[in-house]
């Protein structure tokens, strides 16, 4: 079994020190943003008076304009609730970040005030797609909705292993919805590190420094403008050898895909992880630029599709590995228990599908014998068992359906039998 990443295990001190620029940016804008309602409470009382001597003069002409009140700039959510949420995406078009110390939190509080029918959980599948975003007002029903045309926001967080269910959104009796929620997230589940004594090692202050520089010129740089003046992102193409390793990368995704039964729920993780090499491809263009590796007009070279491919690759093995830690679907969870069933019996080399059933019933996976179907395909197609014809020997009546243990199967760990 894998050690899993117990809770004080240093994720938290780790996200605080790349959130850190954020804070510093947000603490500017605040600055800013106080300045700018000073000088239009200022422009309030010029428009005023205005207004008093356009009336006084018969109102001729059109009224003066009215000082727009200025937006504060923000970049971090706090409150992940959807109104908030739409409201900081509108007013904020270049994107937000989501930082929560503990990612459950965020899942749990999905829903959390309509009993959990509410559509939280749509409204943040369709920020990941960067759909247009429609929020009603729930404290004032003749309000015009909140609408964030082109939401950008990215979550982030920490998690015990132990959780990792709560972030699929498991209920009660039942699995988590089959959308997909759980497939948009990157894992990073990394082994942990030895216990040590004070080292009184720390971040080197140049290089923070550095770091906070870095973060700043991203978010110094802002839309080229479209039609209409409309402010629209940047695209950046890609060359020819960019769309060689493209085409490379999408290639070895299908191939871990197809290699899948396609009752595999991790085939839907491998399917975001196609639209994760184009974002990553994207991000780290922005990082190199900001770095100055690259100038205002390059293109996504081979160098930077194939660094995104490694991080992509990166998070697959960590996927892999969340998944097998209980975010998986219920013919995974079914087949690991059979396994586990099989490996702690090393005498049983033949079952029927009704012994797996007495043996696994319960009141979740196994309540009936149909709940079988998929997780005994799924150990057949990987060669832990194979279907015995004709197990009745003979006998008058129906045949049992009997399965017999791969005698390649060392049945000391889960490995592949078709390995050992």
């Amino acid at each position: 079994m894998r050690r899993r990443r117990p809770p004080s295990a240093g994720k938290s001190p780790a996200l605080a020190a790349v959130t850190r620029p954020l804070a510093a940016a947000e603490a500017g804008w605040r600055d800013e943003h106080a300045s700018g309602l000073d000088a239009n409470a200022v422009d309030g009382e010029r428009h005023a008076l205005a207004m008093k001597d356009w009336k006084a003069g018969g109102c001729a002409g059109d009224p003066p304009p009215k000082p727009a009140r200025p937006t504060l700039r923000q970049l971090v959510l706090d409150d992940a609730t959807t109104e908030a949420a739409a409201r900081l995406l509108r007013d904020n078009p270049r994107g937000v970040a989501l930082v929560q110390d503990e990612l459950a939190g965020f899942v749990l509080a999905l829903n959390q005030y309509r009993g959990g029918k509410g559509a939280d959980r749509q409204f943040w599948l369709k920020a990941w797609a960067l759909a247009p975003l429609k929020v009603s007002r729930a404290k004032d029903g003749d309000a015009p909705p909140l609408v964030a045309a082109r939401p950008f926001v990215g979550v982030a967080g920490a998690l015990c292993p132990a959780l990792l269910p709560t972030l699929r959104g498991d209920a009660k009796g039942g699995d988590a919805p089959a959308d997909g929620f759980i497939d948009r997230f990157l894992f990073a589940y990394p082994d942990p590190l030895p216990a040590a004594g004070e080292s009184w090692a720390s971040v080197p202050a140049d290089l923070a420094d550095w770091y906070a520089g870095r973060v700043a010129e991203l978010l110094s740089w802002d839309f080229m403008a479209g039609k209409d003046g409309e402010r629209v992102p940047v695209p950046i193409p890609f060359d020819a050898g960019g769309r060689g390793v493209w085409q490379a990368f999408t290639e070895e995704l299908a191939g871990h895909k197809n290699a899948l039964d396609p009752s595999d729920g991790f085939r839907a993780t491998l399917g975001k992880l196609e639209e994760y090499g184009l974002r990553l491809a994207g991000l780290l263009w922005c990082v190199r630029r900001a770095c100055d590796e690259l100038t205002v007009d390059a293109p996504i070279d081979a160098d930077t599709m194939t660094r995104a491919a490694g991080l992509v690759e990166y998070f697959r093995t960590h996927a892999v590995r969340c998944h097998d830690g209980g975010v998986d679907d219920q013919p995974g969870r079914v087949a690991r228990r059979i396994l586990r069933w099989l490996r702690d019996d090393p005498g049983t080399t033949a079952f029927t599908r009704s012994a797996a059933f007495q043996r696994l019933k319960d009141r979740k996976d196994v309540t009936g014998g149909d709940a079988l179907n998929g997780p005994l395909r799924r150990l057949t197609d990987h060669g832990y068992i194979r279907d015995v014809p004709d197990a009745g020997g003979g006998r008058p009546g129906p045949a049992p359906q009997t399965f017999a243990v791969s005698p390649r199967w060392c049945r000391g760990d889960d490995g592949d039998p078709a390995a050992d």
